[in-house]
C-alpha cells in the first residue's frame, strides 16, 4: 500500500468518526424534540431529511480529502449547534416542569405582633400572655404558630379566638390581648381601613414563622352528556360546547408582592384571557380589584375581588366563574418583580396608551405606542392615582401591557433572550397548565405563525361603602358591578367561542 493511499485510509476514519458523533448528537436532539412534542410534524420531517442528507454526503465523500475535510468542519459545526440545542431544550423543559408542578406551593408568613411599646422582644417573652388569633375559617397557619410558641414557653399561654382580623387588632389595641398571631397577607388590608393606617408603626413583630401548604389544583371534569335533553338543557353552555384543546379560558392573576411568587397575597390584577387557537383570537376581560363579588368560601357574603387571592388562587377563580357564568380552565399567577424581569428579558414591549400622562418626573407616557422596559411597564400597569376613573383605567393599562406581552411572545424576537426569559419565568410564574399543554400551544404557533387578534374590555361599576367578608364589622370602599357591562363581557366571551 502506498503512502498516499494509507493517508486517505486514515483520513476516512477520522471523517466517519466525526460523522458518527454528529449522528449521536442529532439523534439526542431529535429524541428531545419528539418527547417534548413541540415541533410540528412537517418540521420534524425536514429535520430528519437534513440530518440523513448530511450524514450520507459525508460518508460518500469521506474518501476525497478536500470535500471530506469541508464536510468534516460542517459536521463539527452542526454538532455544536445541535449540542447547544439539546442544552437549550433541557433548560426549557426544566423551566416548564418547574412552573407546571402538580402541586401549588403556597407560603404564608405568620407573625407574632405586640404593641410597639411592649417590653416583649422575642418569642420567649410570651409567658403568661393572652394571645389573639383568627379562626381557621378565615386564615391558616395559626395552629402551627401556637405549636412554635409551645416549644419556647410551654403551655403557659392563653389563646383567644376572633372571627375576623380587625376585631383581633382592636383587642391588641385595647389590651384584651398582649400579642396577636397575624398572617402578614392581611397587613395591607388592615392599613387600608380608616383608623389603621399606622398599624405597622404602632405594633412590632417579635417573631415570624413561615407556613407552607401544598394545594392540589384539580381540574373540573367535563359535564356528563344527558341521554334525554330537557328544556333546561336545551340552552347549551360554553362549558360543554367548546373543545378545550382549541378554546379555553386563562385567569391571569397579578399578586401585589415582590419576590417569591408562591407567597400568599391579594390579587391586584384579575384578567381573563379567552383564547381560540383556530381563529387566532384572544379576548381580554379585566375585572377591577375592588369589584364587590361573592367568593366560593364566603357563604354568600360579598367581598372585594382582590381579597379572594388571600384565600388561594381557587378562590379568585371561583369568584370570576360565578360572576361571568364560565368555567376557567387554567391560571397564570405572577408577581410584580417577575413581571418586570420577564419584560426586560424579552427586550421590552410595545404598549399602546389611550392618553398621555406622567408618573412624577420619572416617566412620561405618550398617547399612542410606547416602547417600555420592565420598570416602565410595571409603573404603567400599577399607577391609578393620575386617572379620574382610577382603577378602571389601570385595568385597561394592564390589558395593554398583556397585549404587548402576547405579541412579543408569539414573535421570533423572544428567542434572542430566551435564557433570561426562562430564568425570570422559573422564579416568578405559576400555572396549572401541564407541560404537554404548553408544548401543544408552542406547536400550534409554529404550525401557523399567522398574527393573533387581541381585544380588550374592562367592566366597571359604581363606588360604594360596605362591609365585606374579610372585614365584616368595618365598611370599606367597594365597586358595585355594572350588570350591563358584566353581560357585555359574557357576550364577548361567547363571541370568541362561537367564531369558526
Amino acid at each position: 500500500m502506498s503512502m498516499k493511499s494509507k493517508k486517505v485510509f486514515q483520513w476516512k476514519y477520522v471523517v466517519w468518526g466525526i460523522s458518527a458523533l454528529q449522528c449521536i448528537v442529532s439523534a439526542i436532539l431529535g429524541w428531545r424534540l419528539i418527547s417534548m412534542g413541540m415541533l410540528p410534524d412537517a418540521y420534524m420531517v425536514v429535520y430528519v431529511l437534513l440530518v440523513l442528507g448530511l450524514d450520507g454526503l459525508t460518508i460518500l465523500m469521506a474518501g476525497k480529502k478536500v470535500p471530506a475535510f469541508l464536510l468534516c468542519i460542517i459536521c463539527i459545526l452542526v454538532s455544536c449547534v445541535m449540542g447547544y440545542g439539546v442544552y437549550a431544550l433541557n433548560q426549557v423543559n426544566t423551566t416548564v416542569e418547574n412552573v407546571t408542578r402538580p402541586q401549588e406551593e403556597v407560603k404564608s408568613e405568620m407573625a407574632i405582633l405586640v404593641m410597639a411599646n411592649s417590653e416583649a422582644k422575642e418569642i420567649t417573652d410570651l409567658s403568661q400572655f393572652h394571645i389573639g388569633y383568627v379562626t381557621e375559617e378565615t386564615t391558616t397557619g395559626a395552629k402551627q404558630v401556637m405549636e412554635e410558641i409551645h416549644q419556647y414557653v410551654g403551655g403557659d399561654v392563653t389563646y383567644l379566638e376572633y372571627s375576623n382580623v380587625l376585631d383581633m387588632v382592636d383587642a391588641l389595641y385595647d389590651g384584651t390581648v398582649s400579642a396577636i398571631i397575624l398572617d402578614t397577607a392581611f397587613v395591607d388590608m388592615i392599613q387600608e381601613m380608616d383608623g389603621y393606617t399606622d398599624f405597622l408603626t404602632e405594633t412590632k413583630v417579635i417573631h415570624s414563622f413561615q407556613v407552607v401548604d401544598y394545594i392540589k389544583i384539580v381540574k373540573k371534569e367535563e359535564p356528563a352528556a344527558e341521554t334525554e335533553p330537557n328544556d333546561e338543557a336545551a340552552v347549551d353552555t360554553e362549558t360543554n360546547k367548546r373543545d378545550k384543546s382549541k378554546q379555553f379560558i386563562v385567569y391571569i392573576s397579578g399578586i401585589d408582592t415582590e419576590g417569591d411568587v408562591s407567597k400568599k397575597s391579594r390579587s391586584d390584577v384579575n384578567i381573563l384571557a379567552i383564547v381560540n387557537t383556530e381563529t387566532r383570537q384572544v379576548q381580554l376581560i379585566n375585572t377591577p380589584r375592588d369589584y364587590f363579588v361573592e367568593l366560593p368560601n364566603s357563604k354568600g357574603v360579598k367581598d372585594k375581588l382582590t381579597h379572594a387571592g388571600i384565600y388561594g388562587i381557587e378562590s379568585s377563580i371561583g369568584a370570576l366563574e360565578m360572576l361571568y357564568d364560565i368555567d376557567v380552565d387554567y391560571y397564570v399567577r405572577m408577581n410584580f418583580s417577575g413581571f418586570e424581569k420577564i419584560i426586560d428579558a424579552v427586550g421590552g414591549i410595545d404598549v399602546y396608551s389611550e392618553c398621555e400622562f406622567h408618573v412624577g418626573t420619572k416617566y412620561k407616557y405618550v398617547e399612542g405606542m410606547n416602547h417600555l422596559n420592565g420598570d416602565q411597564a410595571l409603573m404603567f400597569a400599577r399607577i391609578r392615582e393620575v386617572f379620574s376613573d382610577g382603577d378602571v383605567q389601570r385595568g385597561r393599562n394592564q390589558m395593554a401591557v398583556i397585549t404587548g406581552m402576547i405579541k412579543k411572545v408569539v414573535s421570533s424576537d423572544i428567542l434572542a433572550g430566551y435564557t433570561e426569559v426562562l430564568d425570570a419565568v422559573s422564579s416568578s410564574f405559576q400555572t396549572n397548565m401541564s407541560s404537554e399543554e404548553i408544548y401543544a400551544l408552542v406547536k400550534t404557533q409554529l404550525s401557523d405563525p399567522a398574527p393573533w387578534t387581541v381585544g380588550s374590555y374592562t367592566v366597571a361599576g359604581s363606588g360604594a361603602s360596605s362591609t365585606t367578608f374579610s372585614m365584616p364589622n368595618r365598611k370599606a370602599y367597594v365597586m358595585i358591578p355594572n350588570e350591563n357591562m358584566v353581560e357585555t363581557a359574557k357576550e364577548l366571551i361567547q363571541a370568541v367561542f362561537s367564531e369558526e
